[in-house]
């Protein structure tokens, strides 16, 4: 009987493991683009003026030296990621074009 007890009473416990949720970190990666520093972008800056700005960028394309690429993901507790990018392309030195998505994307896994 008292064999039975034990093990209702560990049954009882291990479960109780499963009630609990589980703490997941928040998880960001990237470069932190905030709407204020999209806003600094203009067409006809260097490559240093948009670094100084925005900061050095996390990817680089090896194809094309001219398009540098900000990227930032952020996946908080329990909820789905969100994705935000700046593509920026140059010419010469100078920023041409400005390809940007500051709105949270949730991402599709």
């Amino acid at each position: 009987m008292r064999k039975l007890y034990y093990t209702l009473l560990f049954g009882i416990f291990l479960s109780a493991c499963s009630w609990l949720p589980v703490y997941h970190a928040d998880f960001q990666q990237g470069n932190m683009m905030t709407a204020q520093q999209a806003a600094k972008l203009r067409v006809g800056m260097t490559q240093a003026e948009v670094e100084n700005v925005m900061g050095g960028a996390v990817l680089k394309n090896t194809f094309n030296d001219n398009r540098l690429l900000y990227a930032y993901e952020y996946k908080p507790n329990n909820q789905p990621m969100k994705l935000r990018f700046i593509a920026l392309t140059f010419r010469g030195g100078r920023l041409i074009k400005i390809e940007k998505d500051l709105t949270p994307r949730i991402k599709d896994v």
